[in-house]
């Protein structure tokens, strides 16, 4: 983690990696940190935030801090979209299943070390950013209605999963309703692309 200040250790911690999200093994640059070593790194965190601060203290702001888990297009486009090798391990709805549990395992060992205040982002139409488009060959330029399909699926199952960690975890609040009013839009729009000023050019 480095040296982090004594007076930031309260207030706020970013432990990511942006191009490695979920998946511990398709690792996109050796620099990419992986799932299971962000949570080593928040597990150092809270220690060197006892000793800060005292283990009362600490586990108040463990526990009353909120935990985002941002599960980006990264995981389906870099990991998955142009990896042959984890295509021919997984077929798309396996792959989400994989990933949908990944996301629950994680939230359950960031539970066991005290976060009680988890929020989830869910994903937006990556079949309409940019290099999707550009790269789509069977329709040049247009949004790739395969990957957004993939996109609702994995929002829905996402959402079973948030319902079912809030019945598991006593004292969690998951939550899911932040992005679910984005998701609902970007839903929208993939259905109806034409009122949502998505149509190619």
């Amino acid at each position: 983690m480095g040296v982090v200040p004594k007076a930031c250790l309260c207030k706020s911690l970013c432990v990511r990696s942006l191009a490695m999200g979920m998946p511990n093994a398709a690792k996109v640059e050796k620099e990419a940190i992986s799932l299971s070593q962000q949570l080593d790194y928040f597990k150092e965190y809270i220690q060197r935030l006892k000793l800060a601060k005292g283990e009362s203290v600490a586990n108040e702001i463990i526990a009353e801090a909120l935990y985002v888990f941002s599960i980006g297009t990264n995981n389906f486009i870099l990991n998955y979209l142009v990896l042959p090798l984890r295509r021919a391990q997984y077929t798309t709805l396996e792959y989400v299943a994989y990933l949908i549990g990944l996301a629950d395992a994680a939230v359950r060992d960031a539970y066991h070390l005290g976060a009680r205040k988890i929020e989830f982002t869910g994903l937006g139409p990556f079949g309409c950013i940019p290099a999707v488009r550009t790269l789509n060959l069977d329709e040049p330029g247009c949004c790739n209605k395969d990957y957004n399909q993939l996109a609702i699926r994995f929002n829905t199952e996402l959402q079973d999963a948030v319902r079912k960690l809030n019945g598991d975890l006593v004292g969690a609040h998951v939550d899911l309703k932040r992005t679910l009013r984005k998701v609902a839009v970007a839903q929208d729009a993939l259905r109806h692309p034409s009122s949502a000023a998505w149509e190619s050019q």
